[in-house]
């Protein structure tokens, strides 16, 4: 186009000034980046998150990472967060799933699983949350 109408030289100084602006972006980028941001933002919360896996937490994570292949499930896990209506489809099928095995884990009387879920059902409850979830992309 009209940039090889201008001679070498000219087309060479407009190339470099272009460049030198996208490295200048860069740098504003990167700086901003660096910069501790507003505890409310998705930056904010990424930037003072810390690791919150303990207890069975970090036993049940151990087991998932012995079972799957990470790299597969992590990318499965992405595509159903790539639109909302992937997401409203995954969050349905995790919402069928919790509910129907927190209602089971509450009606079990087994001296191994009563236990269990009285120690740790609360933490572990999920179908409310998802509930929730599903009502914000409704």
């Amino acid at each position: 186009g009209k940039l090889q109408e201008v001679s070498p030289f000219l087309r060479a100084l407009l190339m470099g000034s272009f460049a030198k602006a996208l490295s200048q972006l860069g740098n504003v980028a990167s700086a901003r980046l660096a910069a501790p941001a507003a505890a409310n933002t998705s930056r904010g919360i990424l930037q003072s998150s810390v690791a919150n896996k303990s207890g069975l937490s970090l036993l049940l994570d151990g087991t998932l990472k012995e079972g799957h292949d990470m790299k597969t499930f992590g990318l499965g896990t992405a595509a159903s967060f790539a639109s909302v209506q992937r997401y409203a489809r995954f969050t349905v099928a995790m919402h069928h799933i919790y509910s129907t095995m927190e209602a089971s884990l509450d009606a079990a009387n087994s001296h191994a699983v009563a236990p269990f879920w009285e120690t740790f059902g609360v933490s572990l409850r999920r179908g409310n949350s998802l509930a929730q979830d599903l009502d914000d992309v409704a």
